[in-house]
């Protein structure tokens, strides 16, 4: 996760709409995407951390850009990519990069995607981690709508390498390189561009194909939607299931609450039937 760009004060931002160019907008249809590899730095590794890198790329055409910091970066984080802040300044390895706000960062991300003329996929290893990321910054930056209208959706690399090579455990993308590109540097790993470069020629090394990617793909109304389940069922755990969601899994509490079985209920049937007819619940 890193970017390089010339710093800009809030004030000099334009609205997304005056940003673009004067093209047609790109609409989502049944035309074959443009899959595009993009990673991440962040100040942690909690689910609000914010970007401070950000990189893309497809076919030699890549995006690179730093985020300027607004909160404390953790200092584990740091010590996996070597970024760190201080007085408002990004620093990679103790050197200062350039960076800009996170809403002139994304409007020319959206440019970017914008210029290969067609929807994109965008691809990423541990997609689970930068995707909610991302899309947290789309909605920071109120441009939710605007990247829908140019990204089809999402897809992960981590488990289609983990079945590819039948390997259950996690092997981390720099072992993946060092293994199997023998040309390829990881001096720089944990760097976004680098990150981006060495996932786009494992792909291309094992021939995974564009369509392995857009079968497993999540759009960004699917997550949301996902992402709003969670939060009422995470409410529905403490207000139907009472004491029972601190004492069971909240897998086990989520497919209570999807079969509308309260805390009534199944006290009712443990008392009637006993562990069976939990069982069969």
């Amino acid at each position: 996760m890193g970017l390089l760009n010339q710093s800009a004060t809030n004030d000099t931002i334009k609205p997304l709409q005056e940003y673009q160019d004067n093209s047609n907008e790109i609409s989502i249809s049944n035309e074959p995407p443009e899959i595009i590899f993009f990673d991440l730095e962040t100040t942690g590794f909690g689910s609000t951390a914010g970007i401070l890198q950000m990189a893309a790329g497809c076919n030699g055409s890549y995006f690179n850009k730093y985020v300027t910091p607004t909160t404390a970066i953790n200092s584990k984080a740091s010590e996996v990519h070597g970024l760190t802040s201080s007085c408002g300044e990004l620093f990679y390895h103790s050197k200062r990069v350039e960076t800009l706000p996170l809403d002139c960062v994304m409007r020319e991300f959206h440019t970017f995607l914008r210029s290969f003329g067609k929807p994109c996929l965008l691809v990423a290893r541990n997609c689970n981690f930068d995707k909610p990321r991302l899309i947290n910054a789309m909605a920071d930056t109120g441009t939710i709508p605007t990247f829908q209208k140019c990204i089809i959706g999402f897809s992960d690399t981590l488990p289609i390498f983990r079945s590819l090579l039948n390997r259950h455990t996690q092997t981390s993308q720099v072992d993946l390189a060092k293994e199997f590109l023998t040309d390829v540097s990881t001096d720089e790993a944990h760097n976004a561009i680098e990150d981006v470069q060495i996932l786009e020629k494992l792909v291309k090394y094992f021939k995974i194909s564009d369509d392995t990617f857009i079968e497993k793909k999540q759009s960004i109304q699917a997550f949301l939607l996902d992402q709003d389940k969670k939060k009422r069922n995470a409410r529905l755990r403490a207000t139907t299931l009472g004491p029972l969601h601190k004492v069971i899994s909240k897998n086990i509490c989520d497919k209570l609450i999807e079969a509308s079985i309260t805390y009534d209920k199944f006290i009712d049937v443990f008392i009637a039937k006993g562990e069976p007819g939990v069982i069969a619940l």
